[in-house]
């Protein structure tokens, strides 16, 4: 059977669009965290001041104004507190790691498999899994044509997962040249 494109080919990349988008998953990922641990931090230090308070009767502030002058204080200052940390380790590590693992990630169509490697993980996927594509373009206005091309997965019955591509050149272009080989290949 002939087909209108070659039988391997690499899909062109903006490494600079991947590199930020993946720094931006470590920054969640460390914001979720840090979020985490601080709210456990803030329960235990909130509980324990409930506590001091209950036992000090003699004091010249009523108790509620003190609860909730100590609610308010505590709560900013975690929050604060890990916005600080996640900032610090997104800015120190999370861009650096980012770096690193788009210069990794290339996207190759093989035959009747699209191939991921992405610096962790080396995955093949054949185009009869991928149901439909969709393009969103980049936040970033001088850079209209880039963005993210995502791909709804089927692997059998209503379970269906997202992959993302990041930092695809020519967006929409390369979009319609994936769902060509995909309606060519399947």
């Amino acid at each position: 059977m002939k087909t209108n494109y070659p039988e391997v080919f690499a899909i062109e990349l903006d490494r600079d669009e991947v590199a930020r988008e993946f720094a931006q998953l470590y920054r969640v990922s460390s914001l979720m965290l840090l979020g985490a641990v601080g709210f456990l931090v803030w329960l235990a230090v909130f509980t324990k001041s409930l506590e001091f308070l209950s036992y000090n009767p003699n004091s010249v502030v009523p108790n509620e104004v003190l609860v909730v002058g100590f609610f308010i204080l505590s709560t900013v200052l975690v929050v604060a507190g890990v916005w600080l940390l996640s900032e610090l380790i997104y800015r120190t590590i999370g861009k650096r790691m980012g770096a690193k693992r788009a210069a990794g990630f290339s996207v190759d169509v093989e035959g009747a498999f699209l191939r991921i490697i992405d610096g962790i993980s080396d995955r093949k996927i054949h185009f009869r899994q991928i149901g439909d594509y969709e393009a969103v373009s980049s936040k970033r206005k001088n850079k209209p044509t880039v963005g993210t091309v995502r791909m709804r997965i089927v692997s059998g019955g209503a379970n269906t997962s997202f992959l993302s591509l990041y930092g695809v050149k020519e967006l929409i272009a390369t979009r319609d040249l994936l769902a060509e080989v995909d309606a060519e290949r399947e």
